[in-house]
């Protein structure tokens, strides 16, 4: 198996670090901001509802399901990649 300096690189900085690549389409949106103008709007309908019931959808289970939820950008040379953030 062929693997590029680039990828190897890659690898070894996510390794190390523990960080997550960026997808292509966030790569796109990142990098390519003078041509991309990227707008993706969401909606979040709620009943009416009490503080805790919001903790707990928000926090406990969108938090633990979807890592997004609890990642942050960081650079590394001049690469961005997704750090979990934890606490």
């Amino acid at each position: 198996m062929f693997f590029g300096g680039t990828m190897l690189l890659d690898m070894a900085i996510c390794k190390f670090y523990d960080v997550m690549p960026l997808n292509s389409i966030d790569k796109n949106v990142w990098y390519d901001q003078t041509t991309n103008r990227c707008n993706i709007m969401s909606m979040v309908v709620l009943e009416r509802t009490t503080d805790a019931n919001l903790h707990e959808i928000f926090v406990k289970k969108m938090h633990s399901q979807y890592v997004r939820m609890r990642c942050k950008m960081v650079k590394i040379g001049d690469q961005y990649y997704f750090k979990e953030m934890f606490g």
